[in-house]
């Protein structure tokens, strides 16, 4: 799991993580990966 922090965008997570950010939003059912927020939990695949 992956808390989101202000300022934080998928690609950036998936970067640090060292995965895809498609990766990241198909894990979560993100139809929009541009729409995360702060204190999300995402799961990481």
């Amino acid at each position: 799991m992956y808390k989101v922090k202000k300022g934080d965008y998928l690609d950036m997570i998936a970067n640090k993580i060292g995965i895809s950010a498609a990766d990241i939003a198909r894990a979560n059912d993100l139809s929009d990966k541009n729409k995360i927020y702060p204190g999300q939990e995402l799961k990481i695949p």
